[in-house]
């Protein structure tokens, strides 16, 4: 028989069973249709290699098509030890990346050559390599896969290529909606299952797992064991199972350890979170904790999330998008997986119509938990359900799909038989108990992702207006700013008291001296002891601590507002009364003197270290903020005194107290004890900076394995008006997408990492470009940056790189706004050095401001090659060319 005449004769899911479904009678054709696929799996091979491995094989002869897939039964929740890494994403780029057989390119190229496609992806629960392409090629596509998902090699080169790549996912996935809320969703609704990290992973950690990390998790997890191959399509069974037989049977069987995954505790209380963002629009998902995929209540959990939210006649989409108009689209879902199952709703719409969309979503969820859905809308789900479930049979990929997955969910490869005889049981009473059992306010998720525009500003929507004050100032009587903010979502103040000094006002006999002086601001009082003082801090539930920078130094805390008479008493005995008890000074000398030395573990902070040397010749910005092992180590109690007593004063301090409080009470509180607080100027500032030799060059050698550059300038202070304009263009300058990184990175790969930062000052501070390197590309390296600063000096930033540069500013200051102990200091430090307590609320209209003449401008003047200043750190041994 010729193959044509074969394939037509032989009776096929695909070419019979959808005409089952389409077209019978609406009684008989949903039962004829599950007859018909029953008829169909049961044709299904499947054995069992001696090494573990399940291998599913079926003959379709409706076309010359094959399908080949391999399904891992390991995904980002079962990654043990490196949970949350992504190393299952990060496997699912390497396969593809050579054998001892196929170097990197091979694998794709040969299913191509072949006619064929090749893909793979990474769920929570599962891996999946997979290829279609001519019947006729079926062994090559068999004899690719099985090669690359046993014989990965995992090259040095491609492993770190493949890194960047993934970090630009990152990237990516930060400029997407939907990616950001289903990270939110998923992080707020699971709290100690591993569903709750992305499957990428988190970038932190991703980061931070390397090349043998990645081959000892790819050697424990993907074995035959864990793997389910399955063929499909115009092939001979028997030919197909001889050569899986033979390729794959020879694998030896690995240990298997099982992953053993927490459980999620039952969630007892309504979860909600919100996020704003650079997005035109308001995004929400409200989901609820259901049952894993064998469970008996999952066909009624799909047949209601269809009948709800499953189309434009669904019961959401009518009541909400085309009556109410309240929403741009609307839809519900459910997903149940191996271990857990979320029912969810989803909805786009107007920032303005968040609580009418939030509070419509609840009324319906109400509704069916309450009442009965009608027998026709029933009716219409199953039928729409079976024919989807039919519909994935219709080639060879969805067919293999389809049988693989019922191996892997149910350990039986005709599953789908049984998930649609399920789906003709449920009735309108079995859809109302699954509501009425899940759909509970105190199993509900909610994550809202909201614009930052001027209409979403406001706080969550169960708050009013009036909660959250505007920030105000006041001056008390002794002179002494009070920065006010009240705001009662929640029962805390927040207190912060910033004083200028830091590096600023020492010397290089002092270098180091106001970092432990701050620290000491809360381990000693004439009254209180430093144990003491750790005490009543954590009986009141409440912290207390210090901070210290190149700028200013201070004391910030936060308490119950219950209990801000007492905790603020605490906290003024710290602030106006603190002592220096050698005993407690020794013992933070050693903490500090510690830190000195583990700043030179970092190659970065050596490399800075020496360029902070060349910018701020004379400066105290020149050094660290910790100090030098010498000088720390001579500091005495009287230094530290001398110091407190010379800054802590009337004339160099600015407090804000922010939070659940009444204005004139809070005045009241704090006035009562700042009354005391010694009279003073302001701090004595270092000497006025000298202007440097440059250009300059440096290079260090280190015991390192990594070269680092910098190319810094002299910068500006923070009330220069092109402080804002160096901010926008070290954020267009950083970040994956930045045409440096594309460039230098991931064109030509000469770059682990590559970025800008702005450090301005109360004093002119620095811009500078940097990145980490290995030590041959160094000179190509810095041709392109020159060439970048030339780019931007002659036609600036593109307007996509300054609008997307602009817009991570403002979300990073509105985002910032959700804080109020960071609101405080920020107010606090902005008030200090003359910027104007609200000098915040100003930065939306400054960073819009900005225009690519600004930037050009800028860097012509600030950026020119006569300004320059390099720092070169190499590996000891090495000498730059």
């Amino acid at each position: 028989m010729s193959p044509k005449r074969r394939r037509g004769a032989v009776l096929t899911i695909s070419a019979f069973a959808l005409s089952f479904c389409l077209n019978a009678a609406p009684d008989r054709g949903l039962s004829d249709s599950v007859a018909v696929l029953d008829r169909s799996c049961s044709s299904i091979r499947r054995f069992v290699l001696d090494n573990g491995m399940v291998c599913l094989v079926r003959a379709d002869h409706s076309a010359p098509v094959v399908a080949v897939q391999i399904w891992v039964r390991t995904g980002s929740m079962h990654e043990g030890k490196y949970c949350g890494s992504g190393l299952s994403h990060y496997v699912e780029h390497m396969i593809f990346k050579g054998t001892e057989l196929r170097r990197a390119g091979d694998i794709s190229r040969e299913i191509s050559d072949a006619g064929g496609f090749i893909n793979a992806y990474t769920a929570q629960d599962r891996t999946v390599i997979y290829a279609t392409l001519p019947s006729k090629s079926w062994k090559t596509a068999v004899d690719v896969l099985v090669d690359a998902m046993f014989n990965a090699m995992f090259p040095e080169d491609e492993w770190e290529r493949e890194k960047e790549v993934i970090l630009r996912e990152f990237a990516m996935g930060r400029d997407d909606p939907n990616r950001v809320i289903n990270k939110l969703l998923w992080r707020t609704a699971f709290v100690e299952h591993p569903a709750r990290y992305p499957v990428i992973g988190e970038e932190e950690l991703f980061r931070s797992v390397g090349r043998e990390e990645l081959m000892e998790y790819f050697r424990s997890r993907y074995v035959p064991e864990n793997m389910i191959a399955v063929v499909v399509g115009d092939v001979d069974e028997s030919e197909v199972e001889r050569e899986l037989r033979r390729l794959c049977g020879s694998v030896r069987r690995a240990f298997n350890a099982p992953v053993v995954l927490p459980a999620e505790p039952r969630q007892v209380s309504a979860r909600s979170v919100r996020q704003k963002g650079p997005w035109k629009i308001s995004r929400v998902e409200c989901t609820y904790h259901t049952v894993p995929f064998t469970h008996e209540d999952v066909p009624a959990l799909d047949v209601l999330s269809e009948v709800v939210g499953g189309g434009r006649s669904s019961r959401i989409a009518v009541a909400l998008k085309e009556e109410q108009k309240i929403v741009h689209s609307i839809s519900a879902w459910s997903y149940t997986p191996r271990e857990f199952g979320l029912f969810g709703i989803s909805a786009i719409f107007d920032p303005d119509n968040e609580a009418a969309v939030t509070a419509a979503i609840q009324q319906q969820v109400e509704l069916w938990r309450t009442k009965e859905l009608d027998q026709e809308e029933v009716r219409k789900a199953v039928r729409i359900l079976t024919v989807r479930e039919l519909s994935r049979l219709q080639d060879m990929g969805g067919q293999a799909n389809s049988y693989a997955a019922g191996e892997f969910y149910a350990n039986a490869p005709g599953f789908s038989v049984t998930y649609l005889r399920r789906l003709n049981e449920v009735t309108t009473l079995t859809l109302k108990d699954v509501a009425a059992r899940y759909l509970s306010v105190e199993n509900r998720t909610v994550a809202l992702l909201v614009p930052e525009s001027p209409g979403s500003e406001r706080e969550a929507p169960a708050v009013s207006h009036t909660d959250v004050g505007e920030v105000t100032k006041v001056l008390l009587p002794n002179g002494v700013p009070m920065i006010i903010r009240e705001d009662h979502r929640l029962p805390f103040v927040h207190i912060c008291a910033a004083f200028g000094g830091g590096l600023l006002s020492e010397d290089e006999m002092n270098n180091g001296i106001g970092k432990l002086m701050s620290e000491m601001m809360v381990r000693g009082t004439g009254n209180r002891s430093s144990e003491s003082i750790a005490l009543e801090t954590d009986q009141l539930g409440a912290s207390l601590w210090s901070f210290s920078g190149r700028n200013s130094f201070g004391l910030q805390g936060r308490c119950l507002s219950s209990d801000l008479v007492e905790f603020f008493d605490l906290y003024a005995d710290c602030l106006l009364d603190s002592r220096f008890p050698r005993e407690e000074v020794e013992k933070q000398k050693s903490v500090q003197l510690a830190a000195i030395e583990q700043q030179y573990e970092s190659p970065m902070y050596m490399a800075q270290e020496s360029l902070a040397a060349i910018i701020h010749t004379n400066h105290p910005y020149r050094w660290s903020e910790l100090g030098t092992k010498e000088r720390v180590s001579g500091l005495t109690e009287s230094d530290l005194e001398a110091h407190y007593g010379r800054h802590v004063t009337t004339g160099n301090v600015v407090i804000a107290v922010f939070g659940d409080i009444d204005p004139v009470h809070a005045r009241e509180i704090v006035w009562k004890r700042l009354q005391h607080l010694r009279p003073g100027p302001t701090a004595v500032r270092g000497p006025t900076p000298q202007i440097p030799q440059l250009p300059a060059r440096v290079v260090i050698p280190a015991d390192k394995e990594q070269t680092i550059f910098l190319a810094g300038y002299p910068g500006v202070s923070v009330d220069d008006p092109d402080a804002d304009v160096l901010a926008v263009l070290s954020r267009a300058m950083s970040g994956l997408s930045s045409d440096l990184a594309m460039e230098i990175r991931d064109k030509r790969g000469l770059v682990y990492y590559v970025g800008a930062y702005n450090r301005a000052g109360v004093d002119p501070g620095v811009f500078a470009i940097y990145a980490g390197l290995k030590q041959e590309h160094l000179e190509e390296l810095e041709h392109l940056v020159d060439k970048e600063i030339q780019r931007l000096a002659n036609e600036g930033l593109r307007g996509e790189e300054i609008e997307r540069a602009k817009r991570q500013i403002i979300a990073s200051y509105e985002m910032s706004l959700q804080n109020n102990d960071g609101y405080a200091l920020e107010s606090a430090l902005n008030e200090l050095y003359g910027l104007g307590y609200d000098y915040g609320e100003t930065t939306k209209a400054r960073i819009d401001a900005i225009s690519v003449e600004d930037v050009k401008r800028a860097v012509s003047s600030i950026l020119a090659a006569t300004k320059k200043a390099v720092s070169v750190l190499i590996p000891s041994g090495e000498r730059e060319e």
